[in-house]
């Protein structure tokens, strides 16, 4: 049996069209488009013809239980952003927050920080000569402001030579190394004092 072609349609109007357009017009308009779907419907094949529209399925349980799921998720969200909300302000109020230096940098302070790992070769009061594991010596300047510490805060006459340290220096104008923060070690195995 030949197919029946399938008939032109005619383009859709434009809204502003429609917008002048009657009602009784509109209506006609509908009753042709239902008019084409359904011959369009019965040109297809019964082994191709669409299958019967299917009933909604609702998966929420009686009794709304969807909704009420829904309505507890979203409190524990609202709940765990209040509580991060609160642990940032504690850490912030109690000094958690990020550090504030001591003592603010002096332009004879400008250079970046140099990062030196060494063994303290020898002390001079507040000078403290350290050798790196390649061998380069440095001259390392400590002063009041800086921080020493060995696990907790120690004085810098309780560093002896041949420890182990950590230091964070600034070249001063001067070009002399002075340290910001110096942390002893624990020395590499198989290092002898």
């Amino acid at each position: 049996m030949p197919q029946p072609r399938p008939q032109p349609v005619e383009p859709e109007p434009t809204a502003a069209a429609r917008l002048g357009s009657d009602p009784a017009a509109e209506e006609r308009r509908l009753a042709e488009e239902q008019r084409l779907d359904q011959t369009a419907l019965d040109t297809i094949p019964s082994s191709e013809a669409p299958l019967e529209p299917m009933a909604r399925l609702d998966i929420a349980p009686p009794g709304g239980g969807l909704r009420r799921r829904t309505r507890v998720l979203l409190t524990l969200i609202a709940g765990g952003a209040i509580f991060l909300a609160g642990l940032q302000f504690e850490r912030l109020v109690r000094g958690g927050g990020p550090p504030v230096p001591s003592t603010p940098p002096t332009p004879s302070m400008v250079a970046p920080p140099t990062i030196i790992r060494g063994q303290v070769v020898a002390i001079d009061g507040s000078t403290l000569y350290v050798r790196e594991p390649g061998g380069r010596t440095f001259t390392l300047h400590a002063t009041r402001q800086s921080r020493v510490a060995r696990g907790q805060p120690v004085q810098l006459r309780l560093i002896r030579p041949g420890e182990m340290i950590l230091a964070d220096s600034r070249a001063a104008a001067n070009g002399r190394l002075v340290a910001r923060s110096i942390t002893v070690v624990p020395s590499p195995r198989g290092a002898g004092r």
